[in-house]
């Protein structure tokens, strides 16, 4: 896996307990998500806290949603796995494509 740490455009889908991505645009093209291969939570590290003059307000220790995803960006095309990042509930941030193995 290659880390990207790239703002994504994500769409979701409500699923019981948590809004799952469904498909997402990275560096123009859209991916389809064909599979939610895992999800966890991670804590958001102190060292990278965002104060308000920043424009968000994560506190620290906030925690941030990862959903591992397979993906593909056309129907002919090679399927991907994704890390998507997800910001803490509450927060006005976008998502983040964390990792990328295609």
């Amino acid at each position: 896996m290659r880390r990207c740490a790239e703002a994504v455009e994500v769409r979701t889908v409500q699923e019981i307990g948590a809004e799952r991505p469904d498909a997402f645009v990275w560096r123009g093209r859209l991916y389809v998500v064909c599979e939610v291969v895992d999800r966890w939570f991670r804590r958001h590290p102190w060292w990278r806290h965002v104060t308000e003059d920043d424009g968000l307000a994560w506190e620290t220790g906030a925690d941030e949603t990862v959903w591992r995803v397979e993906a593909r960006a056309g129907r002919h095309q090679p399927m991907g796995v994704f890390d998507l990042v997800a910001p803490p509930a509450g927060v006005a941030a976008g998502w983040q494509l964390d990792r990328v193995l295609d």
